[in-house]
């Protein structure tokens, strides 16, 4: 009896396995609009838990998936979601980046306005709630 040859081609990586290494060897090329991101969403985070502490005043969460963490895990979940997320968009932006210059860096200002945008709203309610204006 012989023995069957092994193979001694290399298994094929994927595209997006060889794209996705490549980019994480690399360094950044969106630090300023990833830091904007990564503040603006820390504002939000923060004013969200501000709100939501405050029971008597009758704010919820409007996404049902950050409330279902937010009712199970509080803020500690509430964190880890809301960053896992903003490093998914990040990561994203790096990528697309990298192969069509221009586009990552436009996925990051648009979710650098959404959060703003989210920002602002939560900052009018919690004002209006403690009777300042704005």
């Amino acid at each position: 009896m012989t023995a069957r040859p092994r193979r001694t081609h290399a298994r094929k990586t994927t595209d997006w396995r060889r794209v996705l290494f490549a980019a994480a060897r690399e360094s950044s090329v969106l630090q300023q609009e990833s830091v904007l991101l990564i503040s603006l969403s820390l504002a939000d985070l923060l004013l969200t838990y501000k709100l939501l502490s405050q029971q008597s005043a009758g704010f919820f969460e409007a996404n049902p998936i950050a409330q279902w963490i937010f009712a199970r895990w509080n803020i500690a979940g509430m964190t880890l979601f809301k960053f896992a997320l903003i490093a998914g968009v990040i990561a994203i932006g790096e990528v697309v980046e990298r192969h069509r210059p221009g586009w990552g860096r436009a996925v990051l200002i648009i979710g650098c306005i959404a959060a703003a945008f989210v920002v602002v709203q939560g900052a009018k309610l919690y004002m209006a709630h403690s009777g300042l204006a704005f």
